[in-house]
């Protein structure tokens, strides 16, 4: 579905009842793909574990991003988003993220490293999981304004 829609996925993290998605888009309305992508999915997962209906909470809420800092952070945020949520110790532990394909670790055959690892020297993995991994407040603000651009004003519960 990604390319029926000319989008390319730079990075995901599929939670408990929601979704992160770091999508760059030609000249589509984003609503076309969202509901073409829940719509899929809510059939597999439905089918797969015999459940019906929606399987997301609701609608999806989208923000543009236009620079570079608001893009590396923002794949930072969503791949930080399982450990901030309690869900892993370790971003790389967390499955259904693309973290593990960023780092190497697997390939899920989906995500686009190329524009993500460009921002550091030689194209580092390293590089890329110690921005991540930096635990430190040193990227504290531009979090919160990431969280209060998707609505995520709540405490990080896990679920």
């Amino acid at each position: 579905s990604l390319s029926k829609y000319n989008c390319r996925l730079h990075a995901y993290c599929l939670m408990t009842n929601h979704v992160h998605l770091l999508l760059e888009t030609d000249d589509i309305e984003i609503g076309k793909f969202m509901k073409y992508m829940s719509e899929c999915y809510a059939i597999y997962y439905n089918h797969k574990y015999g459940y019906r209906g929606h399987v997301f909470e609701i609608r999806y809420k989208s923000c543009l991003v236009k620079e570079d800092a608001y893009f590396l952070q923002t794949s930072r945020y969503i791949h930080l988003n399982p450990v901030k949520a309690q869900m892993a110790d370790y971003p790389e532990d967390y499955l259904w993220s693309s973290y593990r394909t960023m780092i190497g670790i697997t390939d899920d055959g989906i995500t686009e490293k190329k524009k993500t690892l460009a921002y550091f020297p030689k194209n580092s993995i390293y590089q890329y999981r110690e921005f991540v991994e930096d635990i430190g407040h040193k990227y504290i603000v531009q979090e919160q304004h990431i969280r209060k651009m998707i609505g995520k004003d709540e405490l990080w519960l896990p679920w």
